[in-house]
């Protein structure tokens, strides 16, 4: 069995990796450490040669598309990953842009063009454009940096619930026995039980200072589909 962790931007995925990297055949794809790989990061999209360096795999952790191990190993493979609520995660990547670019901004401003930016960190995807975007039925059927109608937004959405239905063994989600879910996934491995807060907001009370009704209809479709997944693996 190969397990594979999609790590899912603002999503406790560094923090993973951190904790279980010590073990013998635990991969960061393509590389040992977060590499560039033509310009992509650690997200592996296309038959790219990077598996003549993985031997005897037992977890893979990056951006691997469901389909593309299994023309390499002959072992099963499962993947996993982790979505967290919406307005969280949306508010953290807020403050972690803040943070990675030392500018202030303030939210309003940030919201409009936070699915185009070119600097790091990535523009902001939503979480079931992840599942789009790394997919071979689907990554070349939208444009993760257009501003979609809602209408549009739901037909994107039920594509992706069909993702997670077809490939997706184990869904965590952050704000659900999130810690308990990974040991379980992790059982018998060596867990360094490291914790990451990198760029995290730490405005416990966010709903006093940004416009949560602005972000509420923003986030509509992307909340609809954390409660859908959220349903489904119930």
């Amino acid at each position: 069995m190969i397990t594979v962790y999609h790590h899912i931007y603002k999503n406790a995925g560094s923090t993973v990796w951190q904790r279980f990297r010590r073990n013998k055949y635990f991969y960061l794809v393509p590389k040992s450490d977060y590499p560039q790989f033509d310009g992509k990061g650690y997200a592996v999209i296309g038959d790219q040669e990077v598996w003549t360096s993985v031997i005897k795999p037992k977890h893979i952790h990056g951006r691997v598309m469901p389909g593309l191990l299994e023309k390499y190993f002959d072992d099963e493979v499962e993947y996993t990953t982790t979505l967290r609520h919406p307005v969280d995660r949306l508010v953290s990547g807020y403050y972690f842009y803040k943070k990675s670019q030392n500018r202030e901004i303030s939210f309003e401003d940030w919201l409009p063009i936070s699915k185009t930016l070119d600097t790091m960190p990535m523009p902001f995807a939503w979480q079931y454009e992840w599942f789009l975007r790394h997919s071979l039925d689907t990554y070349n059927k939208f444009d993760s940096k257009q501003n979609y109608t809602k209408a549009e937004q739901r037909v994107h959405a039920d594509w992706a619930l069909e993702q997670v239905d077809k490939y997706w063994d184990n869904i965590f989600f952050l704000e659900h026995n999130w810690n308990e879910s990974l040991q379980n996934q992790f059982a018998g491995y060596t867990d360094d039980n490291i914790h990451l807060a990198n760029g995290r907001h730490n405005e416990t009370h966010y709903e006093n200072t940004l416009p949560m009704d602005i972000i509420e209809d923003y986030m509509e479709v992307e909340i609809e589909f954390y409660k859908k997944v959220l349903d489904m693996v119930s």
